[in-house]
């Protein structure tokens, strides 16, 4: 039962991380500075300053799947070093975690 709400726990954490990544103007706020984005920029104008410094990242951010696995398996290696699960839990919940974070993303962009 532990693991159930530690899965659970986990897929919420990671989820409202990524939507609030996607759908706030957090990523403008905290790092158009160091891309020399103004901060009453839009989100676009911020995603074009990242291409154009680096395309593959800009790639990986702007991805919710890809981003969504990196974000999951960072919050389930802290629920591992914190609770101390089996380590190749991390490798099934960094896999599964981002379903859940790609529904919201559809969920999210359909209220659109």
């Amino acid at each position: 039962m532990d693991l159930v709400i530690l899965y659970i726990f986990g897929a919420l954490i990671s989820t409202g991380i990524m939507v609030i990544w996607n759908y706030t103007f957090i990523r403008v706020h905290i790092f158009g500075g160091l891309l020399g984005v103004k901060k009453d920029s839009t989100i676009e104008e911020f995603d074009d300053a990242v291409d154009e410094f680096n395309p593959k990242l800009a790639e990986l951010i702007s991805c919710p799947l890809c981003l969504g696995f990196w974000v999951s398996f960072f919050v389930a290696s802290i629920l591992y070093v914190v609770n101390q699960f089996h380590p190749g839990l991390i490798i099934g919940f960094a896999l599964s975690w981002p379903l859940f974070i790609l529904a919201a993303h559809y969920f999210f962009d359909n209220g659109k």
